[in-house]
């Protein structure tokens, strides 16, 4: 029966990260996923009043981050399937851009996308 079902590392990847970086490097990317999620929440509800947009692509972000994370153990796509890694990347990299607006001051994270500032690094 083992003949008809060989191993492979590429399983998911849990496997892989297992094989490669061990439980420390593994429990790492994993927090990595559960960081984003909770930090894309709590942006979402704290900017729902004052800036609507971001909020609601603090939603995105979180719904992306969940639907990348279900990964870890399913399969091994977010680490050897270019646009899962790319939409991650994209949701980790838009909580962190939009948190660090949005410490600034209440309202930067709003003026910041309304003026562009996404798109220039002088603004």
């Amino acid at each position: 029966e083992a003949r008809k079902h060989p191993f492979q590392l590429q399983v998911s990847t849990a496997s892989a990260l297992l094989w490669d970086v061990g439980l420390l490097g593994t429990g790492c990317f994993a927090l990595l996923f559960a960081f984003g999620f909770v930090q894309a929440v709590r942006l979402a509800n704290r900017l729902a009043d004052s800036a609507p947009l971001q909020s609601g692509l603090m939603d995105i972000a979180a719904v992306a981050i969940a639907l990348t994370s279900v990964g870890l153990i399913y399969d091994a796509s977010s680490l050897f399937v270019a646009p899962v890694q790319m939409l991650s990347s994209w949701a980790f990299g838009l909580v962190a851009l939009v948190a660090a607006f949005a410490r600034q001051a209440p309202d930067s994270a709003a003026a910041a996308v309304s003026a562009g500032a996404f798109r220039s690094a002088k603004a």
